[in-house]
């Protein structure tokens, strides 16, 4: 069929999967399409409220109400929480760098911005 064509061209990512579960659990359906809108299923403000404390328990990331409105099937919203989690993930390794340098003496900072990068010519 059409629909298991689209699955095997385009299956759903673990977040969209973990996320199904969410939406399951908190709507109390035994299943949900990938399509499905959150409202439409039956979720109001009160469960949507809900589910994005799941969200940010399951995922690490805070997301807005008006997110779920604007994305509200799991196949709109995993992308969503995919990019803000690279984002975090990205923001965590920056803080880091700065920590580390941070942790550098004046003259061990000075030395290691001196030096050449891997495959840098000094002309």
């Amino acid at each position: 069929t059409i629909a298991q064509l689209a699955a095997v061209l385009d299956p759903p990512s673990a977040v969209e999967v973990q996320l199904g579960a969410l939406w399951r659990e908190i709507l109390k359906r035994d299943a949900i399409g990938r399509d499905d809108s959150f409202f439409a299923l039956g979720g109001h403000s009160l469960l949507a409220i809900r589910l994005l404390g799941r969200i940010s328990k399951t995922f690490g990331v805070r997301l807005a109400l008006r997110t779920l409105f604007e994305a509200p099937t799991t196949r709109q919203l995993a992308p969503v929480i995919t990019n803000q989690r690279d984002v975090a993930s990205g923001e965590d390794d920056l803080a880091a760098l700065v920590a580390d340098l941070q942790r550098l003496d004046p003259e061990a900072a000075a030395r290691l911005l001196a030096e050449p990068s891997p495959g840098e010519t000094i002309s």
